[in-house]
């Protein structure tokens, strides 16, 4: 029988007294408050320590200064990649993922560059932004570490490119990637001979 002042019956969800959904949009907030709060709180990796992508832009800013030119002329490459950032905190900067701070500030204590044994990146001198955006300019010397610097064991190597791109390479790729580089960098030399 249809009585017409009836109320239709609710879910027993929704009458359940112990929630509303006033009480999950406010749980909700209370959650996103939290997780927002918890992030600019979060312990960050020292710049320059694990991410490429940060001297990938110094690099690309160093050029654009400098005649399209990357760092070049010091002893090392490794003190030519240190003209980025001729500061006494630079040993934060290009120590790199394998390489310990201690070690990196005492050298550049000493001698006012880091070298092979205390930076922790594998430069290439001597390459332009005119160059061929295929051209590696910067790579991790030791691999197993991800972007933040935390090792993981992978047996993957951060690799910069001169067009300020980036991305991995795994160890069982690393022979073809360094053949293709010698590739590269002979028809740069091509390049080069006949202008």
């Amino acid at each position: 029988m249809f009585v017409a002042n009836a109320r239709p019956e609710r879910s027993r969800w929704i009458r359940c007294p112990r929630f509303s959904l006033r009480t999950l949009l406010l749980g909700l907030a209370a959650m996103s408050c939290a997780v927002c709060m918890a992030a600019r709180c979060w312990p960050h990796p020292p710049e320059g320590i694990a991410h490429l992508c940060t001297l990938g832009v110094k690099l690309q800013l160093y050029a654009e200064r400098h005649d399209g030119r990357f760092p070049a002329g010091a002893a090392t490459p490794e003190a030519s990649l240190c003209l980025l950032a001729p500061a006494p905190g630079a040993a934060l900067w290009f120590r790199g993922k394998g390489v310990r701070e201690q070690d990196a500030a005492r050298e550049l204590a000493a001698t006012g560059a880091l070298g092979p044994k205390t930076c922790g990146w594998h430069y290439i001198e001597g390459l332009t932004l005119a160059d061929d955006s295929r051209l590696a300019l910067i790579w991790d010397k030791a691999a197993g570490f991800d972007h933040d610097g935390v090792w993981r064991g992978n047996r993957k190597r951060e690799v910069g490119f001169v067009d300020g791109t980036k991305k991995f390479i795994s160890d069982v790729e690393w022979p073809a990637f360094l053949v293709e580089q010698q590739l590269h960098w002979a028809a740069r030399r091509i390049r080069d001979a006949r202008r």
